[in-house]
């Protein structure tokens, strides 16, 4: 999957080493989107250290990069963000809604599909607090 960083250096898909990575489809001024990032760096901040980490793949248009690229900064995401300029990759993948999240294991296989963050919560809790 070729994305952008936010530099915009085009590159392939860099999925960290973790035992959970949640996936994070967004765009600049999705409401839904930006509601949910300050529950996302508590569970960032609780349970990276644990292997818990998060990838942001942005859908923002061509015209709104420099948004995109404001909006990380303002909300302080320091998790990785890459680009899939004008989503044709979501639209590929039939990603129409957003937020829309993957949960993935160690072996980078689908657990879940748009889980609520409290969901998450209580799975990290149970799975990395041992």
């Amino acid at each position: 999957m070729k994305l952008q960083t936010q530099e915009l250096n085009t590159q392939d898909l860099q999925l960290p080493k973790a035992k959970y990575i949640l996936v994070d489809f967004w765009f600049n001024n999705c409401r839904p989107c930006l509601e949910a990032f300050p529950k996302m760096k508590e569970l960032y901040e609780r349970f990276h250290r644990k292997g818990f980490e998060i990838v942001g793949i942005s859908i923002d248009r061509t015209e709104n990069i420099e948004k995109w690229q404001n909006r990380i900064i303002e909300r302080n995401l320091v998790w990785s963000q890459y680009l899939d300029e004008n989503g044709k990759i979501a639209t590929n993948n039939k990603i129409t809604g957003f937020p829309t999240t993957f949960l993935l294991d160690e072996q980078k296989n689908v657990i879940k599909k748009n889980i609520p963050l409290d969901m998450l919560e209580k799975l990290l809790e149970s799975q990395l607090m041992n």
